[in-house]
């Protein structure tokens, strides 16, 4: 039977608004909500972090579903200051021991949420690396504008771990999509009133690489008719060329023969008209 021990790490920096924040925990509280919790199934553990981590409460501290949905949803945000992500995987990494309530053999998954970069990238990616090679599977989920190279890929460690949605109205969308993949056997559904993010859909960037080559299979389609419209001119051209060059000697043909019968030597000749 599959069982982990979850931590969410939830950005709290200044550059998040309440109501923000606020999103943020309605999707860790609707993610929760589908999985299976208990001390033989999915344990949850909670850390907020801006300069520094605040551990909500440790994996052993609500071990029903009801008490964890009830401890989440009154989750409340401090002031906010800078982002210091490095500090807070390093305090996640120290969360799985049995002093917190971590199981041994339990699978140890690290969901860190967060909307930029961190204040120190080269220290985060460091971080993130002690925490895989702890047997660690690491989760991005970024929201705003992030792309391939963003520090949330130095997280997670490779893009099919990485979400991302273009703003906190939208991040409910992840919500069916993160359930199967912490806990493969849950029951999962789309959470009610959740606002479709236009002209795109959630994904894990693995489906970014796959739209960037049909992109390019499409462009590459796009330069081969170009390339067949400029050997086809040039074919007319050639053609248009030798019709040039064949009449012009027909021309030079018809100069040099005797003249008609109706020229009389000595007189104007009749203007005479030649039918091609």
């Amino acid at each position: 039977m599959y069982f982990a021990d979850v931590v969410f790490l939830i950005d709290t920096s200044s550059s998040i608004s309440q109501t923000q924040f606020q999103h943020s925990i309605d999707f860790v509280y609707n993610i929760t909500n589908f999985l299976r919790i208990g001390t033989q199934d999915i344990q949850v553990s909670v850390v907020l972090y801006d300069k520094k981590p605040i551990g909500v409460f440790d994996f052993d501290t609500y071990i029903t579903k009801q008490s964890l949905l009830n401890a989440i949803k009154h989750i409340h945000k401090g002031i906010g200051a800078s982002t210091n992500t490095a500090k807070a995987l390093d305090y996640s990494r120290a969360l799985f021991n049995l002093q917190n309530g971590s199981r041994s053999n339990a699978e140890k998954v690290v969901v860190t949420l967060t909307d930029g970069d961190s204040d120190d990238r080269i220290s985060t990616k460091h971080a993130a690396e002690l925490l895989r090679n702890n047997n660690v599977t690491v989760y991005g989920v970024g929201v705003g504008d992030f792309t391939h190279g963003s520090e949330i890929f130095d997280i997670a460690g490779k893009s099919a771990n990485v979400y991302t949605v273009g703003g906190f109205d939208y991040i409910c969308n992840l919500v069916p999509i993160m359930v199967p993949v912490l806990d493969p056997s849950a029951t999962h559904h789309m959470v009610n009133n959740c606002p479709q993010e236009p002209s795109t859909t959630p994904h894990s960037t693995t489906i970014l690489v796959t739209n960037y080559s049909a992109k390019t299979s499409s462009e590459d389609k796009g330069k081969t008719g170009v390339i067949a419209g400029v050997t086809a001119s040039i074919s007319l051209l050639s053609l248009l060329l030798l019709f040039l060059v064949l009449r012009r000697k027909c021309s030079r043909k018809r100069k040099i023969e005797s003249p008609p019968d109706d020229i009389i030597v000595g007189q104007a000749p009749r203007k005479t008209t030649f039918i091609n």
